[in-house]
């Protein structure tokens, strides 16, 4: 079972101005789902207790600063769609990506997800997705190129708060030849055998 991990505000720099808007809204309603949202975010002044010191991460090599750039990129383009800009998820499209485990956890169940695909239901951050919350299945991305997986899997490994280290080409290159005959998504039991 993937392990569930505490939720962590996203970092900003600064107050979001859309959500100073909501806050500022005539309509109480609205007002309590923007102080709800303002919860899952942080910046200098707000929620500070999130953003004690903690242990330096590695620094990161030309070469992966250079993929993670370009992962963001192709995220943008690719999965944003689904997954949102920042992660959080799309209804009815795809579950967060924000403190995931599938994310930051083992680099061979996800890099699995990329290229065939998953389907059917999926817990995420002690939350079980499953349509009508998102689609039946993530397709395949398999005719990307293993750069180009790598660079994706990097980017979201880094972002949002996530330290979790890149994924290299090479290991996608491998789990590619491992998984040739998987015509099929993975279903969330499959994966969860793979170490």
């Amino acid at each position: 079972e993937a392990g569930v991990r505490p939720l962590r505000a996203i970092a900003f720099n600064r107050a979001p101005a859309a959500l100073a808007t909501l806050a500022q809204a005539g309509d109480p309603a609205i007002r309590q789902h923007a102080e709800t949202i303002q919860s899952l975010f942080a910046w200098p002044g707000h929620q500070a207790e999130e953003s004690a010191p903690k242990a330096e991460a590695r620094a990161l090599t030309a070469n992966e600063a250079a993929l993670i750039a370009d992962g963001k990129t192709l995220f943008q383009q690719l999965c944003s769609g689904c997954h949102g800009l920042a992660g959080q998820g799309v209804v009815p499209m795809g579950p967060p990506l924000v403190n995931s485990d599938w994310v930051t956890g083992s680099e061979n169940r996800l890099i699995r997800i990329i290229l065939q695909g998953v389907s059917g239901p999926i817990k995420v951050n002690d939350t079980l997705y499953q349509p009508p919350a998102i689609l039946p299945e993530m397709p395949p991305l398999a005719a990307l190129e293993d750069v180009q997986v790598a660079a994706v899997l990097s980017f979201i490994r880094s972002a949002w708060g996530h330290e979790a280290t890149p994924v290299l080409p090479v290991r996608i290159s491998a789990v590619r030849q491992e998984t040739k005959e998987q015509k099929r998504a993975w279903t969330e039991a499959q994966l969860l055998e793979i170490k």
